[in-house]
This record gives structure tokens, sequence and C-alpha cells, in this order.
């Protein structure tokens, strides 16, 4: 299948209520995992103009920020972006980069690493939880709301419970 033809099967009215509420946050983190519903998310994502993905290949393109050889700058790089006002899309599955404490998923024993959370605590930024449902012949968007940072909470606390909720939308 081409980007076309998946992007066809999305239903672009629920995907414009979540950009519309994406765009209305100051600082956006968002987050997904790499499953089969990634590549669409992805190409979604990346036609919004200025919106920016952290991905492990390096690459010319100024929508995504390459991992693969400094996990640390590509962090720092995308954190200013998201200072900046630009929303981020990132897969905190992927295997790179510092890890936060293992969770279990169905007897599997699981680690993310701690950039998404890092960024949102730092940046003051929205956490938003991105995937695609699969109904009938169409792929949904999904936006749910992340954990907001409490006032005067430590980044320790904040990244235990980051670290909570992605094992949980997992």
């Amino acid at each position: 299948l081409t980007a076309e033809d998946i992007f066809s099967y999305v239903d672009a009215e629920r995907w414009s209520e979540i950009t519309k509420a994406i765009k209305a946050s100051p600082r956006a983190v968002c987050v997904t995992f790499h499953g089969a519903q990634m590549a669409a998310m992805r190409g979604l994502y990346s036609q919004q103009n200025g919106w920016i993905t952290l991905q492990a290949n390096e690459t010319n393109r100024p929508d995504l920020v390459g991992a693969s050889g400094d996990s640390g700058a590509a962090l720092f790089s995308v954190f200013r972006e998201v200072q900046n006002g630009k929303p981020l899309l990132i897969a905190p599955d992927a295997r790179f980069g510092k890890r936060l404490p293992p969770f279990n998923i169905l007897g599997a024993e699981f680690s993310a690493g701690e950039g998404a959370a890092f960024i949102a605590y730092h940046a003051r930024a929205e956490q938003r939880w991105l995937h695609m449902d699969f109904q009938q012949d169409r792929l949904v968007p999904v936006c749910v709301p992340g954990p907001p940072v409490a006032g005067g909470e430590k980044y320790e606390s904040y990244k235990e419970r980051w670290n909570d909720y992605y094992a949980r939308r997992l």
C-alpha cells in the first residue's frame, strides 16, 4: 500500500479534531508506539506544517530529527523545538536513549525511553497519547490526554507517573 492508500482509510474528521486540539496547546508532546499503526500516524503527523517527529534514523527532512548518532543531542534539539511551540511525536518504545524502570505487559518485561517524560516535564508541555484504532474498514485516530505536571512536582515523581501512564496505554 502507498501512503495515499493508507490515508484514504483514515477518519479525516477525527484527525482534524485532534490536530485542532494539539494546535491549541502552546506546547505538546505526543507519544505513540511502534505498532502496525505507526506508518499511518507518522505520515499524518508529518503533513502538519512545523510539527516534528523524533525517530531512530538520521534524515535530511526538517520535520524528522534522527537520534541514532547522538540521542542526547537529538533530545536537546527536539526539547528546544517543543519549547518554541512545535508539537513533537515520539515513540518511547524505541531502543535508544536512557531507559525508565521496566514494567510488565502480558508477562513480558518492557521499558520505555525517558525522553518524552523529560521533554514534557521540563518544557511544561501537554502530553497526548496518539494511536490508530482499526474500526471496520477505517483507521480512527485516538488522542488521550497524558499526565500533567502537578504544581511543585519534582521530576522523579513525574517520571514515575509518566512511566505508569505509558504502561497502561500500551
